[in-house]
């Protein structure tokens, strides 16, 4: 009888653990199917086109309340000619700066403007599109006072253009001087060019940095009269700071030039940063190892530090340098502040001078010093 008893207990166990298997089983699948099924909506709901606009009304909706924005602010309407969404936001930031917002967001999603106006009296933008020839949307913004909330929309860009002090005579330095859009030169310091140049920068109201050689893993520096390498000493990492700032005066900051070797050297960070802290700049690592001590040691002596993101010209072809810049404008329209690099080369002005006036005119272009006092 026990026997009989203890199979059947068996039996019972058994069965309830085949039970489990597939309870946990079929749980596993529905919850792969809700996943799969959000992941599409998501996919869907973030493609580069849009069908309706519904889609895109309610794309706008996440964009600003991601921002802290209250619902009450938001108000929508359809009548027999036209959609129109209307959003009140805080005065605080200016108009300028949802005009950039809104139209990143409609570039990114490949919704064409048809017009887009602004009465600065009244504090309106009006965005105007269609999508699929259907009737006609309306998007307006109404700034509005007692609206007091902290809003961050899109971050800022800081484009540096290094190897500066070698030419002169090209017609695309002086391009750089007279660029349309705030940019930082970054000068050699000891270059037959750089003393000039950096003049002339601080005559046309551009900002100007040292662009100070460090030791690489690779290439050489050797050539270079003030530079930073690995074997020096404190004292002699003075002498090479003071004659580069005495050399270029008009610099408010400095970055590497190479430097991979450098600035991954804890003791050599240590030092340098030790000595740079007395001399009133700024400092950008150009980020040229993910080894580097630069930000660590800054911070440690309080000295004021922004990394580069990216370099636009690793490869001079136009398209690859608008494919780059296309990618620095994605952490823009996430709100967070950028600084890329570029370098004195012909390629670079002119595709630069392009995406900042063709293609993207409505970002928020800023000098490096600016991305570190924010």
């Amino acid at each position: 009888m026990k026997k009989i008893l203890y199979i059947i207990i068996l039996i019972i166990l058994v069965i309830n653990t085949l039970l489990f298997v597939i309870n946990s089983k079929n749980d596993e699948k529905a919850a792969a199917e809700e996943y799969l099924s959000k992941f599409k909506s998501l996919e869907k709901h973030d493609s580069d086109s849009l069908s309706n606009k519904n889609e895109i009304f309610n794309i706008i909706d996440d964009e600003f309340l991601k921002k802290d924005f209250n619902k009450k602010w938001i108000y929508n309407k359809k009548t027999d000619s036209l959609w129109y969404k209307r959003i009140k936001v805080p005065n605080s930031i200016g108009m300028a700066r949802y005009n950039r917002f809104v139209q990143t967001l409609f570039r990114k999603y490949n919704v064409e403007l048809s017009k887009v106006s602004e009465n600065e009296l009244a504090k309106i933008l009006k965005f105007y599109f269609s999508i699929n020839d259907s009737l006609p949307a309306m998007l307006e913004i109404r700034l509005v006072s007692g609206l007091n909330e902290e809003i961050k929309f899109n971050g800022r860009m800081a484009i540096v253009i290094d190897d500066l002090g070698d030419q002169w005579g090209p017609e695309f330095i002086q391009g750089l001087l007279e660029f349309p859009k705030p940019i930082t030169l970054s000068i050699f310091p000891d270059h037959w060019a750089s003393s000039r140049t950096a003049k002339a920068a601080k005559e046309k109201n551009k900002e100007v940095m040292i662009h100070l050689p460090m030791e690489p893993m690779k290439g050489s520096i050797e050539k270079e009269n003030i530079k930073i390498t690995t074997d020096m000493d404190r004292v002699t990492i003075d002498s090479m700071l003071t004659r580069a700032i005495k050399l270029i005066p008009e610099a408010k900051g400095m970055n590497n030039h190479m430097g991979s070797k450098a600035t991954s050297d804890y003791e050599i960070m240590d030092m340098f940063f030790d000595v740079f802290k007395d001399k009133g700049m700024f400092f950008v690592d150009s980020k040229t190892t993910p080894n580097s001590y630069c930000s660590l040691m800054a911070e440690y002596y309080s000295v004021p530090i922004f990394e580069a993101k990216l370099f636009l010209d690793n490869s001079n072809d136009p398209e690859d340098i608008e494919n780059m810049f296309r990618q620095a404008t994605n952490h823009v329209a996430d709100g967070s502040d950028i600084l890329i690099i570029g370098h004195a080369r012909i390629n670079t002005y002119k595709t630069l001078l392009k995406m900042v006036t063709e293609v993207y005119p409505e970002i928020d272009y800023v000098y490096a010093s600016q991305l570190i006092s924010r």
